[in-house]
């Protein structure tokens, strides 16, 4: 799974500077704007992520969550496999289709015995900034403020080598050259989900 991710704000990251300054410009004294995160993301944060807007790929805000159809608590994750059988993922996945940029992801090593141990970082060897496939669609919330956004899950996959020590599945991280089919072809996209391409990471521990 992937429950923790980073977004990282150094000058030199010029790729997620372009990123968060687009989402600053279009979000400028809005509400929305005043919740993103960066540096560790967590599940509920609001975050930027590359959509497609008619011919054009634009950055936007999103929350991390889906909301459940019942009882509390978010579905934070969808497996790649079973995405399109789901009732809560199968809509997204034919008009909701988002790019996650991240510098990094966490994942925490367990023991034998399934204790929870320490927590490793994980990147994508040769690319500082990274993109997660992701799914994205509204949810109308009671109460919530006029500046709901749609909410996301990241989209799973089973381990390879570099990522099983510490868990049995990773984030579907999207090739460079497929950034745009996946956003913009749904076969494509699909192709992709069944067959995803498992890039090998380095593994260190977390500081």
């Amino acid at each position: 799974m992937c429950g923790r991710y980073y977004i990282e704000q150094e000058e030199d990251l010029a790729e997620m500077r372009q990123i968060l300054t687009e989402v600053n410009r279009r979000y400028q004294g809005t509400e929305a704007l005043s919740a993103l995160r960066t540096g560790e993301v967590a599940p509920s944060h609001v975050v930027p992520a590359l959509r497609l807007s008619g011919d054009k790929v634009v950055a936007d805000l999103v929350q991390w969550g889906f909301l459940r159809f019942q009882g509390s608590g978010l579905v934070i994750n969808a497996r790649a496999e079973t995405a399109a059988e789901k009732p809560m993922f199968r809509g997204a996945l034919r008009q909701g289709r988002i790019l996650v940029p991240a510098n990094a992801f966490f994942e925490w090593h367990h023991d034998a015995a399934g204790r929870t141990g320490k927590k490793m970082k994980l990147k994508l060897d040769g690319e500082p900034t990274f993109y997660m496939a992701g799914l994205a669609r509204f949810f109308r919330e009671p109460g919530q403020p006029d500046w709901q956004l749609d909410r996301f899950v990241i989209l799973t996959t089973a381990a390879n080598e570099s990522v099983r020590p510490v868990h049995d599945r990773m984030p579907v991280i999207v090739p460079r050259d497929q950034l745009r089919a996946y956003l913009q072809d749904e076969a494509a996209a699909r192709i992709l989900l069944a067959s995803p391409v498992l890039h090998q990471l380095q593994l260190t521990e977390a500081v």
